[in-house]
């Protein structure tokens, strides 16, 4: 944010703001609160500067809201909602990379047959991530392999963080059916 923090942008109401500004910044603190009592502190305020984005622009977007501080409050909730459910995405997805790159990691340490195995496993990950496109491949390997932040990658490629979330969810996809396969081939 140019010019300021976070803080300052959601202490007061925006210049010529409305009744939901200023509600927000009379709320303030009960909302912070209402969202600690949920989530880690480390990102109530991320969640709460969510709940300030969230709210709606212009005299013309504003609904009719007879009680803005239960209207603000629906928002937390929603926010802290969402917040956990890209964080069990974000975890599951991490898990299922983990056990695929156990398998991957096996390579190092097994006998010629297994060894053999592996590479065609590793091959087979190499074919897929690139028949689901170039930039998925890119994206998966940037961010997985070279371990670059997803910020950056869609700096770098001039894409959205929602498409580098897309495109890695196609990769792990990807992952996750040819674990399947191996699994199944190997029980």
């Amino acid at each position: 944010m140019v010019g300021g923090s976070a803080a300052d942008a959601t202490d007061a109401p925006r210049q010529g703001g409305g009744v939901l500004e200023a509600a927000f910044a009379a709320n303030r603190r009960n909302l912070l609160s209402f969202i600690r009592s949920r989530l880690s502190n480390d990102i109530a305020e991320d969640v709460l500067h969510e709940v300030w984005l969230r709210l709606p622009r212009g005299d013309a977007s504003a609904p009719d809201v007879r009680s803005p501080r239960s209207y603000l409050f629906r928002i937390a909730h929603s926010a802290i909602i969402d917040h956990e459910r890209q964080r069990r995405a974000k975890s599951a997805r991490d898990t299922a990379f983990a056990d695929v790159s156990r398998i991957l990691e096996d390579c190092g340490r097994a006998d010629a047959e297994s060894t053999l195995i592996h590479r065609q496993l590793i091959a087979r990950v190499g074919t897929r991530l690139h028949a689901a496109g170039h930039r998925v491949a890119t994206v998966f390997r940037r961010h997985r392999i070279d371990g670059a932040t997803q910020r950056e990658i869609a700096d770098e490629l001039n894409v959205s963080i929602g498409t580098i979330e897309g495109d890695l969810r196609k990769a792990y996809r990807l992952l996750l059916d040819l674990k399947a396969e191996y699994d199944q081939s190997h029980s």
